[in-house]
Order: C-alpha cells, then structure tokens, then sequence
C-alpha cells in the first residue's frame, strides 16, 4: 500500500546532445513521481514515513546487486527528494519493458502473453528467494 500519490511519465535521456528531437542517442526512460497530497491526514510524519519506507524499499530491490541485471526487471537510473521530502522521484531505464498495468489495459495483451507476464514475475520472485 502506497500513501500518497504518483504520476508516471515517459521521457528520453539524450546521451550526446540535448536535441529536442528523437536520435539513435536517446534512451528510453519511465519517472514516477510521488507526493503527499495536501491534506490533514498525510501530512503527519507517518504518512511520510510510509512514502520513505516504499521508496528505501523499492530503492533496495533495484540497486541489489544480484538483482541489478535480471532481466525481469527493471534498471534504475536514479533518484531524488524534493521539496522537504514531499516530492520523491524515481527515474527506470524501460527499455523492451512494459508495465503490467499498461499492458493489461491493452486490447491485444493475450492470453498467452499475461502467462509470460506471470511467468516473468515468478522468475523474479524465484530469483529473490534463491538469493535470500
């Protein structure tokens, strides 16, 4: 359960110049940004710490170093803090990655693919147990 809300964004780090047009140079990337919303019951330490707690966790999957690689997952560019800890921000590395909620609200997400779907996450699930 995340507190708080978040927005994903699509955008591209240009490796060469900072062109606004697409290059062969450009990496695909995904940012999530999360925030507090501006009401009285999250702006209580707890609700912080929720966010904090959901971020240094996600933070400690990705930057695990048997992990880092695996090819169900994701790779993490980088992250931040802003605004007094309201704003966290997280930057992947998408690239031939896809999120399961975008792709089940897919009209031709089939069958056969939700079972590699599955498959994928059990293999990251298999992989994190067997490190552990």
């Amino acid at each position: 359960l995340l507190l708080g809300q978040r927005k994903l964004f699509q955008a591209a780090l240009l490796t060469e110049n900072l062109a606004p047009k697409k290059t062969p140079d450009a990496q695909e990337l995904t940012v999530k940004i999360w925030w507090l919303p501006p009401d009285e019951v999250c702006t209580s330490a707890l609700c912080d710490d929720a966010i904090v707690d959901r971020l240094e966790r996600e933070l400690s999957v990705l930057t695990n170093p048997d992990l880092r690689n695996h090819p169900n997952l994701v790779n993490l560019i980088g992250y931040c803090c802003e605004d007094q800890g309201s704003h966290y921000g997280v930057v992947y590395d998408v690239r031939s990655k896809d999120s399961l909620l975008n792709l089940i609200e897919k009209d031709d997400f089939t069958w056969t693919q939700r079972m590699q779907a599955v498959l994928g996450v059990a293999r990251v699930i298999e992989h994190l147990h067997e490190r552990n």
